[in-house]
């Protein structure tokens, strides 16, 4: 099963935003597949909130959530830096937000794509502003 979520959550997922054109527009793209959550068939919005507490009991299961947040923090970085932002702290911004959206959603039910997108449009401003 984590190999199938490991897969899923990452692999996928990048070939999907590849397929973007710009850094930027790849950097939206990602931002709306992950407010967008899991699929239904793959656990819902609730499937990853309950990987990361599944984390918490299994040494196995926090490496492989370790593994893929430090891919998809990079992929993410790799993204910024090719818009031109170095500093790594918004990467790790913009995830924590990722993470902590997908806990109220799976016990809110609220859609996270206008809260991440705007976080997103919010950090490409600051950077455009600066720029």
């Amino acid at each position: 099963m984590m190999e199938t979520w490991e897969t899923r959550a990452y692999a996928e997922i990048v070939t999907l935003v590849e397929q973007q054109g710009t850094a930027v527009r790849k950097l939206r793209e990602l931002a709306q597949i992950a407010a967008a959550g899991a699929p239904e068939d793959f656990g819902g919005i609730a499937f990853k909130p309950s990987i990361r507490a599944w984390a918490r009991e299994s040494t196995e299961v926090a490496l492989a959530v370790a593994q893929i947040d430090t891919k998809r923090m990079a992929y993410v970085q790799e993204l910024f830096k090719d818009i031109g932002l170095t500093n790594p702290e918004l990467t790790r911004v913009l995830y924590a937000a990722f993470v902590g959206m997908e806990e109220l959603s799976s016990h809110d039910g609220a859609a996270n794509g206008p809260a991440l997108g705007t976080l997103v449009d919010l950090i490409l401003a600051l950077h455009e502003a600066n720029g």
